[in-house]
């Protein structure tokens, strides 16, 4: 909700994951209860038992591939409880921090190689904290390839040419007084696509439109023509500026660890890289953010649903 407002508008589409942010946040709140956490979760309304519970959801679905980890650059100054843990809440196993290379074959082995590189040095960095979540699903109700087309996609800098799926089905559907949402079903998950269309194409109505009144909505099954582009994109962000301007500083400055870490660390970075693609089959997505440290990181009459305009494709887990 935060956040948002803070994400830059651009020609390119953009794909980020709150989720994998405060995954990542979520273990970094373990390290420690000083003054630099606290800030950091009175900001965010950081809720850890909440964080904890969706966690363990996103764990028993089987469309999804959820892991975290530490890399350290000593093991042996790593208190033995926290270790245990670690082991028991998010089935850690600290790795000794030794490449860039290292960390990157963590990324791409637990994302199905969507997202191959993180970090492309170490050199200067005592610990990074790492999360990886990886979603891989079929529609329940499959587009026809078949019914594919090429159409105009106007953005808010320019106009392109994109492939768009297309079906005239019943769908769940509800229109609001700022948006237009669908909802589409995955097999065997208990994630929901979650589209929420604008019914004004500017940029301040897309900010607005993503509220939660139209993300809480259940909507009903209602005759839909549905045009979607398809896509595939993949992203980086440096997440460091943003959580400063949410205010959220001491973190970057030091934090006491000698409980858990045995030292002291200092935040220098928080990266996200996400991939995603969308087609006729279903949806594939990726996210990896790392925190890296140093010592001192229903049926009516037919509606049209057509996503030729700027829009928000969520993925939302139904029991959160």
């Amino acid at each position: 909700e935060k956040v948002k407002h803070l994400m830059p508008f651009s020609e390119q589409n953009t794909c980020y994951s709150p989720f994998s942010l405060m995954h990542v946040l979520l273990l970094l709140s373990f390290l420690s209860n000083d003054a630099s956490i606290l800030e950091m979760l009175n900001i965010l309304d950081f809720d850890q038992t909440q964080m904890t519970n969706l966690s363990n959801i996103l764990q028993n679905d089987k469309s999804v591939s959820l892991a975290s980890n530490i890399f350290h650059h000593n093991l042996k100054t790593i208190n033995q409880s926290f270790l245990q843990h670690l082991q028991k809440s998010f089935l850690i196993v600290p790795q000794q921090l030794q490449s860039a290379s290292q960390v990157n074959k963590w990324c791409s082995d637990h994302t199905n190689n969507k997202i191959r590189e993180i970090i492309s040095d170490v050199s200067n960095l005592q610990t990074i904290l790492i999360s990886a979540i990886h979603f891989k699903a079929q529609w329940k109700e499959k587009f026809d390839s078949q019914q594919t087309f090429q159409k105009q996609f106007y953005g808010f800098f320019k106009e392109s040419t994109h492939q768009y799926m297309y079906a005239r089905s019943k769908f769940r559907y509800q229109q609001t007084k700022t948006a237009q949402i669908l909802q589409l079903d995955y097999q065997n998950s208990n994630i929901k696509a979650h589209l929420i269309l604008p019914l004004i194409s500017t940029q301040q109505s897309l900010i607005q439109c993503l509220e939660a009144e139209n993300i809480s909505i259940q909507p009903g099954w209602q005759s839909v023509t549905v045009q979607i582009p398809k896509i595939q994109l993949e992203n980086q962000f440096d997440l460091t500026n943003i959580l400063k301007q949410l205010n959220v500083t001491k973190i970057f400055n030091q934090i006491q660890c000698q409980e858990t870490l045995g030292e002291m660390l200092k935040i220098d970075q928080i990266v996200q890289k996400t991939f995603i693609e969308i087609d006729e089959e279903g949806t594939e997505a990726a996210a990896v953010t790392a925190v890296m440290a140093r010592t001192g990181s229903i049926i009516k009459h037919n509606e049209q649903f057509i996503c030729d305009r700027p829009f928000w494709f969520l993925l939302l887990e139904e029991g959160a």
